[in-house]
C-alpha cells in the first residue's frame, strides 16, 4: 500500500523545497471551516455519538470538507455501540471502514503521531517571529 501524500505545509516546515523548488506543489486546498453540529438525518443515537467523537478528536484535524467522512465514521460507531457485531450489527467490511477512518482522523495511538494539526500559537513560524524580533531589537 502508499503511503499517504505529505502535506505541504510539513514539507515547507521540513524545507524540503530549498534543493529543489521546481518540485513544490500547487496550492493544496484548505478546510473551509470547523466541523459543525451532526446533520438532521441522523438519528438521536447517532448525533450523541457524532458529538462524542467530535470531543475526541485532535483539534484541528477535522473541518467542514471532512463531514461526510465523519458522518459514516459516525454511523459505523452508533451501530457497533448499539447492535454489537454481527447478527444484525456491523459486518467485517463496516468494522475495517470504522478502522480505516477512525485512522484517518487520528484516533489511534500509531495515527495520532502522523498527523499534523495546526495549533493555537503556530499562526505564524517560529523562524518569522525570530527574524522579526532579530530586525526590531537595536545594533
Amino acid at each position: 500500500m502508499a503511503r499517504p501524500r505529505t502535506p505541504t505545509a510539513i514539507l515547507n516546515a521540513r524545507n524540503a523545497f530549498r534543493k529543489h523548488p521546481e518540485r513544490r506543489r500547487a496550492t493544496e486546498s484548505k478546510c473551509t471551516g470547523p466541523l459543525g453540529d451532526p446533520p438532521a438525518a441522523l438519528s438521536r443515537h447517532e448525533k450523541a455519538m457524532w458529538h462524542e467523537i467530535a470531543a475526541l478528536l485532535t483539534p484541528g484535524v477535522a473541518g467542514k470538507s471532512d463531514r461526510i467522512a465523519f458522518e459514516v465514521l459516525v454511523k459505523i460507531a452508533s451501530k457497533v455501540r448499539h447492535r454489537g457485531i454481527g447478527d444484525g450489527g456491523a459486518t467485517n467490511g463496516e468494522l475495517h471502514a470504522l478502522n480505516s477512518l477512525a485512522a484517518r482522523f487520528g484516533m489511534t495511538p500509531a495515527d495520532r503521531s502522523k498527523i499534523s494539526a495546526p495549533q493555537e500559537d503556530d499562526a505564524e513560524n517560529i523562524f518569522a517571529k525570530l527574524a522579526k524580533e532579530s530586525r526590531t531589537r537595536p545594533n
